[in-house]
């Protein structure tokens, strides 16, 4: 994951959490856990996603 992505991921975090409070907490959660999982797939098959 890149530099910007990272930039990219946490701000769009911190705009759902903003925008719905607690509400969104899960939304914010997932996009969190899935960003988690592409860098653990990109590191474990030592490759980029496409």
């Amino acid at each position: 994951m890149t530099q910007h992505n990272e930039y990219t991921t946490i701000r769009t975090v911190f705009e759902i959490i903003n925008a719905g409070g607690m509400e969104n907490l899960g939304e914010a959660i997932s996009i969190l856990i899935n960003e988690a999982m592409k860098a653990e797939r990109s590191s474990v098959l030592r490759a980029q996603p496409w």
